[in-house]
């Protein structure tokens, strides 16, 4: 996605995904995102579910992403690996509207692992290290040059046991601390609009460590028993960097911005996981059941400002034509300071059973049902939310006509909830106020007077006793066919359908400006004021593979689909902002008209292409090439405050960007060492963004701020495609 958010699947944005490693979740429990990172060298394996998967798998609108690890055995190995790029080894690039200047940019990539046995034939290790480094100076314009810096320390260890001929134990620690003293600053941050740098003068620490248990006992020759226990830890800091915790303040309409970065949240994070399942193959049926069960927590959650950060001149009236606080008039506003610090839990049971018939050499028929519970723990121990009715059916069917082995058709029908993040925790089940505000008649910080106090998010709210959770509808079906021993073809038609969605309504009660916030179901309950959330994806993929020759690889997809309707996601594609389960356009009755079309996520076409050639003399290549359509392009206004909007025309109305391509190559060759038998090694250089077509790919599509005053970068290109690059590397191994 080039909308800010990690990789969409079947039309659900980044956060609607489910990340696993080893069959247990890592998925960040606050956002919802991709959770822990893992070296280079600790991934075997990397699986994909983007539809159609059975009971077992679950709390994903997108897709399920599974990594499995690599392990030790009874030889020794000890392997290498480094990459290497800078700015020398890179093409100018094209600047956005929003975008700053690197100069002197550095990157390195580097590993070890080394596994083998400790005890032959019983107890292997595996243990391995990828750090990474990041540089550059930034230009910030008309404040000068500033350092940003990002490293990485990813680790990871393994131990597998044979603890009997038919027990196996797993015990695996891995983690990813991380600090980045980034140049950048929030959405709403012009960097040519900038009074002082520290509004962009970001510092990030994330990361952690996590614990695996599991164990497999083989029970005769038909039965399998699995058992998973799971610990994490991360901590987690977004706000100024040290030393630079001066408030940050705004100069609304005017668009100027100064004093220090302001906002900060952090938390510490914890995440304990057990899962138990049993697999019983009893003659054509493969059965299977199990029980997971999740608890989450932050401890403690706190969000503020690093001082009372000011907000000066909002709203397009004067002084005199107001009476009571309002975002309509004219006030200068200050943020509270840190009203944080509470301990919030989600917890999430789960349990499973599906079955998988062979009626016949050549009809498969799967069943399966799955029950999910979400329970949002407050700060004071209860229960703020429950959603206890989450039964998802699943259906599937694998028929071969013809010959067996060479044609498949297959069906399925399911439905699938999304588990909640606990973003929504810390806004509305914490137990204090957050970013209050105080409107001022005056500059509040010389002879400014108070008017009024106004909580933005406000303590524990009330639970919405028939909320129901987040989910989607798919059908999909497909065929696939073997044309002789060299090609495969395959074609898939994919419906899904959001049935329902938790989010977040503000509403204002009649001649006030408190805004009420309620979380709820759009169209129904206390959000009866807003239109049911709707979001429908249609697609028809046809993929190609050819495997005739064993120095040559090539495979192909092509992907026509359709994304519509009047909720983007989890993530809010309209204002590229990380806060699930609310959105900049889904809140208030003025924002329903004209709210229903091509969401922002929609491309008509996608084409894939991706092989591997080897040539005679040891050289090998490969390459990935892709085009795909541009997004739907719409006009907004801005209403209230800054991330809330109204549209202009229609949903997606308003064109698209550019169709984009991309085609990149890796090259290798092998370094033989004849005085050192078992070393190998080879020379990599990868070559990215061939062509450097740095097409648009982000849009500025807000035409104007509250009032009618004009933005002066809509319709203009906020970011384009990465220049072309090359990056160098090598690989050892004995």
């Amino acid at each position: 996605s080039y909308l800010g958010d990690p990789v969409n699947v079947a039309g659900g944005t980044g956060l609607e995904n489910s990340t696993f490693i080893d069959g247990l979740n890592s998925t960040d429990p606050f956002f919802g995102s991709t959770g822990t990172k893992l070296p280079y060298n600790f991934v075997r394996e990397f699986q994909v579910k983007t539809g159609g998967y059975e009971a077992e798998y679950g709390g994903s609108m997108g897709g399920i992403f599974n990594v499995v690890t690599r392990s030790g055995g009874n030889e020794w190995s000890v392997s290498g690996f480094g990459y290497f790029n800078n700015s020398s080894l890179t093409a100018d690039a094209t600047l956005g509207a929003a975008e700053l200047t690197s100069r002197g940019a550095d990157v390195y990539d580097f590993g070890v692992d080394v596994s083998g046995p400790i005890v032959r034939d019983r107890l292997w290790f595996f243990a391995a290290y990828n750090p990474f480094f990041a540089s550059a100076d930034v230009e910030i314009p008309g404040q000068g040059l500033y350092r940003d810096e990002r490293t990485e320390h990813l680790f990871a260890t393994k131990l597998d046991w044979r603890a009997g001929d038919d027990t196996d134990v797993v015990l695996s620690v891995f983690g990813d601390p991380t600090t980045w003293d980034r140049v950048g600053g929030g959405p709403f941050t012009q960097p040519d609009t900038l009074l002082s740098p520290g509004p962009l003068l970001n510092r990030i620490e994330d990361g952690g460590v996590n614990m695996h248990l599991e164990g497999s006992h083989r029970v005769g020759s038909s039965a399998v028993i699995d058992l998973g226990l799971g610990y994490s830890y991360r901590d987690f800091f977004n706000g100024p960097r040290t030393g630079d915790e001066e408030a940050r303040y705004d100069l609304i309409p005017a668009g100027a911005i100064g004093g220090g970065f302001g906002e900060f949240y952090s938390y510490e994070g914890q995440r304990i996981s057990a899962r138990l399942a049993g697999t019983l193959v009893a003659g054509s049926h493969t059965l299977k059941a199990g029980v997971d069960y999740e608890d989450s927590a932050l401890k403690p959650y706190r969000t503020g400002n690093s001082e009372p950060g000011v907000i000066l001149d909002w709203g397009p009236g004067t002084d005199e034509e107001c009476v009571e606080a309002s975002f309509g008039c004219r006030y200068w506003v200050i943020f509270l300071d840190d009203a944080g610090g509470a301990d919030l839990r989600g917890r999430v049971p789960t349990v499973y059973a599906q079955d998988s018939w062979e009626v016949s050499r050549r009809l498969r028929l799967n069943f399966g049902i799955r029950w999910d519970g979400q329970y949002l723990v407050d700060s004071e121990g209860s229960v703020g939310q429950s959603i206890g009715d989450q039964w998802q059916p699943r259906l599937g069917l694998v028929w071969q006509p013809g010959e067996v082995g060479t044609q498949k058709i297959t069906a399925s029908a399911g439905r699938f909830y999304q588990r909640m993040s606990l973003r929504l925790s810390s806004n509305f089940y914490n137990g204090a106020p957050q970013n209050g505000i105080i409107a001022y008649r005056g500059d509040p910080r010389s002879d400014g007077v108070p008017v009024d106090t106004l909580d933005v998010f406000c303590c524990s709210i009330q639970p919405e006793r028939d909320l129901t959770g987040s989910h989607y509808d798919e059908l999909t079906l497909g065929y696939e066919r073997s044309l002789g021993r060299e090609f495969r073809i395959g074609a898939t038609g994919t419906l899904r359908t959001l049935r329902e969605v938790v989010t977040i309504g503000t509403e204002a009660p009649p001649g006030t400006a408190q805004i009420g916030n309620i979380v709820g179901n759009p169209g129904s309950g206390e959000l009866d004021f807003l239109d049911p959330a709707e979001r429908d994806y249609y697609a028809l993929q046809l993929v190609f593979d050819w495997l005739g020759r064993d120095d040559l690889r090539l495979s192909a997809s092509y992907v026509l689909s359709r994304t519509e309707g009047n909720y983007p996601g989890l993530y809010d594609s309209d204002a590229r902002l990380l806060f699930p389960h609310q959105s900049s356009i889904f809140e208030r009755v003025e924002q329903m008209p004209m709210n229903d079309g091509l969401l922002p996520n929609d491309r008509t076409h996608a084409f894939k292409l991706w092989g591997s050639y080897r040539f005679g003399f040891g050289l090998s290549a490969g390459t990935f090439f892709t085009v795909q359509t541009g997004t739907p392009l719409s006009r907004y206004e801005s209403i209230d405050i800054a991330f809330r909007q109204a549209f202009l025309s229609q949903r997606g109305s308003e064109g698209r960007t550019p169709t984009v391509w991309d085609f990149n190559i890796r090259l290798q060759y092998p370094i033989q060492f004849s005085s050192s038998r078992g070393w190998n090694a080879n020379l990599i250089a990868d070559f990215l963004h061939i062509g450097n077509p740095q097409d648009a790919v982000l849009v500025d599509q807000l035409q104007q701020f509250g009032g009618g005053v004009a933005n002066p970068t809509f319709a203009e290109a906020l970011a384009f495609q990465d220049p072309f690059a090359v990056r160098l590397g090598f690989a050892v191994g004995f």
